[in-house]
């Protein structure tokens, strides 16, 4: 019989197909690869459904089973995990540089002020060079010249007038002379003096003497231009041949004028009175702007302070023909100071609980406004003054000008939070703000270079 191929193939009606299985498609994970030879390469793989592992042996030319193999690349896990270090490195660098390099603060400071008010405040000063408040004297002189017409007529017998400084190297204790002392210069002219006076014993200062002095006004001994004069040593007559004569003398201070004899011409009283007010306040002028011109750098002066005296002889308002000129002379003497200490002893005076460490950073900008008087009216400002008081008027502020430099060097690479407590130590700020670049930034940098402090 011959056999129905198809029919043994297919199954008979009614017949159940059995149940094949379908092949599972494992998943397993090459762990290893191992070439064994030339002709073979061993593969171990893990079953992660069986957790077990096999070992899979092909040759090199027969085509692998058809397996599903999930292949864990370690490389490029490793790539992944260095590229991403490598850029949190850089970041982190990258906020280092810019902390470093880049990083800025900007503090604005409000500097203290104080108003305030002197009514005749009392002040000393003094020419001791341990004086609190120091002083020199600046001394200038000059003359006005004004045209004239003189309208009368006079026969003149007028001596001649002037001042001169008494000196005593003689002795430590003074030395009185009486009123028409006479004097004698080198053209033995003579000249008395017109009151009593005492000359001070003179000081002995690092080894040097120190002569007293004292200025006393001199009368010519005759009328008559002859004794007419620029300044000139004399010697007292009275001492000649003693000890005394060379250590106790006398020296001009400023021109000998007035001498006249013979007939010479005047100004009425009204144009006398005239040419004093108006020739008086055209010199005063001059030297003030030449007393001004010629203080030094860093020293103070105030108007108030200034002594104006004019130079007046009848010789001045004479002449030997109608037509011609009024010249006035004067000089213009004043104390000055130097502008720092001046400024401690105002500010002394309004903040007396100022620290010596503090007064240097405060500063009073109009104090050339405030207004000079000598306490005592009768005060003489002379070469040989050595003291006097004065008192001062006015209006000011007083400013204080914090130490940048010194804060800088104090807050440098300090934290944001501390700032206000290096605020606090310095009592010229009234107020600060600052500002940092970039705002993240927790610490004041490290540069000094990298902080900016102004003052509003």
């Amino acid at each position: 019989m011959k056999n129905n191929i198809i029919q043994d193939i297919l199954p008979s009606s009614g017949s159940k197909i059995p149940n094949i299985e379908k092949p599972k498609l494992v998943e397993l994970e090459l762990v290893n690869v191992k070439i064994t030879g030339t002709d073979y390469i061993e593969e171990s793989f893990h079953d992660h459904t069986r957790a077990s592992e096999s070992v899979i042996s092909t040759p090199v030319k027969d085509t692998k089973p058809v397996i599903k193999i999930n292949r864990v690349n370690k490389s490029v896990n490793i790539k992944f995990i260095l590229i991403f270090i490598t850029a949190i490195l850089f970041v982190l660098g990258l906020i280092f540089i810019i902390n470093k390099y880049f990083s800025y603060v900007h503090i604005e400071i409000t500097p203290k002020t104080e108003a305030y008010t002197l009514t005749k405040e009392n002040f000393s000063a003094s020419k001791e060079n341990n004086a609190p408040l120091h002083f020199e004297i600046m001394i200038v002189d000059g003359e006005d010249k004004q045209d004239a017409v003189f309208t009368e007529s006079k026969e003149a017998s007028v001596k001649a007038h002037g001042e001169v400084y008494l000196y005593n190297e003689f002795s430590t204790k003074p030395q009185k002379l009486l009123i028409n002392t006479k004097i004698i210069d080198d053209d033995k002219r003579i000249y008395l003096t017109d009151k009593e006076v005492t000359i001070p014993g003179y000081k002995t200062t690092s080894g040097k003497i120190v002569p007293g002095s004292i200025p006393v006004s001199i009368t010519a001994s005759l009328p008559g231009s002859a004794y007419n004069g620029e300044p000139r040593d004399f010697s007292i007559v009275g001492f000649k041949g003693t000890t005394k004569a060379t250590k106790i003398y006398a020296r001009s201070n400023g021109e000998i004028s007035g001498g006249s004899l013979g007939l010479y011409y005047t100004l009425s009283p009204e144009d006398k009175g005239k040419v004093i007010v108006d020739s008086g306040t055209a010199l005063y002028n001059k030297l003030v702007k030449k007393l001004l011109a010629q203080v030094p750098p860093g020293y103070i002066v105030y108007k108030g302070s200034m002594q104006f005296t004019k130079k007046l002889s009848d010789e001045v308002f004479q002449s030997k023909t109608p037509d011609g000129s009024i010249t006035i002379s004067g000089t213009l003497s004043a104390p000055i100071f130097k502008i720092n200490e001046f400024s401690e002893s105002v500010i002394r005076s309004v903040y007396p609980d100022v620290k010596n460490d503090e007064i240097i950073e405060i500063s009073s900008p109009n104090i050339n406004d405030l207004v000079f008087a000598y306490t005592d009216s009768n005060t003489v400002i002379n070469k040989s003054t050595s003291s006097f008081k004065f008192n001062l008027s006015g209006e000011d502020t007083l400013l204080w000008s914090p130490n940048t430099e010194a804060l800088k060097n104090k807050i440098v690479g300090t934290s944001k939070d501390s700032l206000d407590s290096f605020y606090l130590t310095d009592p010229g700020i009234a107020k600060a703000r600052a500002k940092f670049t970039p705002p993240w930034q927790s610490n004041v940098p490290t540069d000094i270079n990298h902080i900016n402090i102004t003052l509003e």
